[in-house]
């Protein structure tokens, strides 16, 4: 046998266990894909049954699930806070104005808001949506969500920090979204920047709430301390769970308050780079 034969017999070899490994992952992935599809096509609003018991951390509802709503739902803010020292980001916290109970929802869905906002005409009046993650867990009596000003013509985002107060109604769609946070017991990695870190807050917590022994890492990047989101609630999760690993990542640090090494905060490191 000649070295090319020999060398196209290896090549012919390798490419077939390429193919193998290849088919072998498509037929996972969609094993994956058609078990997520059917949970969707009965999906209501309901949490699947395994994740039941996290609802049953409400009080007085431990064994009740609600169906989700249709069409618009009167929700009141409860609560307005600010999560940054920069003052970008700011958490609503919504009731039901019926006062009956919440549905619960997947970790890392969204809320979808309807404003009827004035047109360019006099009297023109349009329909406008807008979707912003649920950014806390499920089963609790309020539905959380945090929402980054944007600079115009961010209409609806500067509308929420500018005219959204408490007490206020507003008309919401049920949770909905196809990005959520599955139920199976894997360490779990998550890479967020800036205001992307609102879906992974809720698999945080989730996780946190129901697995406190399952391996969580979280790569979190901003351009300096006063963007980041919520930096209390991560520290103390960070030092009262030895499992959640807390890495901030700064692409331009403070000089003073940004400095790379390992926080006072046990396992949160800090690093001066988003490289």
């Amino acid at each position: 046998m000649t070295a090319l034969k020999l060398f196209l017999l290896i090549a012919a070899g390798i490419l077939l266990q390429i193919a193998v490994a290849a088919g072998m992952a498509f037929y996972r992935h969609w094993q994956v894909y058609q078990e997520m599809k059917n949970r969707l096509a009965g999906f209501n609003g309901e949490m699947p049954q395994e994740a039941i018991p996290l609802q049953n951390m409400v009080a007085g509802n431990e064994n009740h699930q609600d169906a989700a709503w249709t069409g618009l739902r009167e929700f009141r803010v409860e609560k307005k806070e600010y999560e940054d020292a920069a003052g970008s980001i700011c958490s609503f916290y919504l009731v039901p104005t019926d006062g009956q109970p919440l549905p619960s929802f997947l970790p890392g869905q969204f809320l979808t808001f309807s404003f009827n906002l004035r047109g360019e005409s006099q009297g023109e009046h349009k329909t406008t949506l807008r979707c912003y993650s649920l950014s806390d867990r499920p089963g609790l009596p309020y539905y959380r969500v945090s929402i980054k000003r944007m600079p115009p013509p961010g209409i609806v985002s500067n509308l929420f920090h500018d005219h959204i107060h408490e007490g206020l109604q507003l008309q919401v769609k049920a949770p909905s979204g196809h990005f959520f946070l599955n139920e199976n017991q894997a360490p779990l990695v998550l890479v967020a920047g800036g205001i992307g870190i609102t879906p992974m807050l809720s698999m945080i917590n989730t996780r946190l709430a129901t697995h406190t022994d399952q391996e969580i890492w979280l790569f979190y990047g901003v351009r300096n301390g006063n963007e980041l989101i919520m930096r209390e609630h991560l520290q103390t999760l960070a030092a009262r769970h030895p499992h959640f690993h807390l890495h901030l990542c700064f692409s331009q640090p403070l000089p003073m308050s940004d400095q790379a090494g390992i926080s006072s905060t046990r396992d949160m490191w800090i690093s001066p780079s988003c490289a």
